[in-house]
């Protein structure tokens, strides 16, 4: 019972994370000129990016933190 309901709330926020991760890759970062605006929203992919490894395991996980450490190397690059 409670390992159900911990994966309905894992695929809950997974959805959750992810159209927020299609929205700001789709349109937000695109629009965001350089600077603290796109600075803010690179940080924020990598948040959330960083909040589904914590969901995830095995090859998943690898997968996320490696974009992000890529969305971290961009943030010091700005």
């Amino acid at each position: 019972m409670i390992r159900d309901y911990k994966d309905k709330i894992e695929t809950e926020l997974s959805l959750i994370c992810n159209g927020i991760l299609k929205v700001l890759d789709s349109r937000v970062i695109l629009a965001a000129k350089a600077g603290d605006l796109k600075f803010f929203y690179l940080k924020m992919k990598g948040d959330y990016h960083r909040y589904l490894a914590e969901l995830k395991t095995g090859a998943e996980r690898k997968r996320l933190l490696r974009v992000l450490s890529m969305v971290t190397n961009m943030l010091v690059v700005l």
